[in-house]
């Protein structure tokens, strides 16, 4: 395939061999020196290395900038979680891209916090499942824990105890009953423009 995919798309080059000669794996692009998005969440790292909202958001649209150049050329990420999505400065990256679903390849594999709730339980290796939807849900869970520190259905729940299940039934964080964690920031932290996502 002929696909237009940018430097920060650790795209596969190559096949892996073992010596049997069977094909074991794929030849993918490495960034020196470059973090998990999971590290956007974590106030320690994020204090240590000066990284303020305004970064995050910055990443973030960088990140948005991947997904609208594959998206038109019939890719789907599907696996789109906080670990494989890397940054170095102000670059987003994604690896992992031997997962990426297009034509009638499917992606086979999902990170439970960052899939869209109506793919659980779902044979994801059956046929092609992710729309570019799916992606941008996956997005706005990535951008709300980063902002944050708080997944969006996160939080404690006096009866519905799993997150899974609270995103079945659209218990949010914000919603009544749910105990924001310590760790969370307020959205009132977050500019106008932002506050107004999170207030919807």
């Amino acid at each position: 395939r002929k696909f237009k995919l940018g430097k920060q798309i650790a795209a596969p080059t190559d096949l892996v061999y073992n010596g049997r000669g069977s094909v074991i794996g794929f030849k993918m692009p490495f960034f020196k020196k470059a973090y998990p998005f999971r590290k956007l969440s974590d106030r320690k790292f994020r204090t240590s290395e000066k990284i303020g909202n305004r970064e995050v958001t910055l990443l973030h649209l960088n990140q948005l900038e991947i997904l609208k150049s594959v998206h038109p050329q019939g890719i789907v990420i599907g696996d789109l979680n906080d670990l494989n999505t890397l940054f170095k400065d102000q670059l987003a990256i994604s690896i992992d891209v031997d997962s990426w679903q297009f034509a009638n390849w499917p992606c086979p594999v999902a990170t439970e916090n960052f899939l869209n709730p109506r793919l659980y339980q779902v044979d994801l290796s059956a046929r092609p499942l992710f729309t570019p939807q799916d992606d941008w849900f996956s997005f706005a869970v990535m951008l709300h824990r980063s902002l944050l520190r708080v997944h969006p259905y996160g939080g404690t729940h006096p009866t519905v105890a799993e997150l899974p299940e609270r995103a079945l039934k659209k218990i949010t964080v914000r919603d009544k009953g749910v105990i924001y964690p310590a760790v969370g920031l307020n959205p009132d932290v977050l500019n106008d423009d932002l506050s107004e996502v999170f207030h919807r």
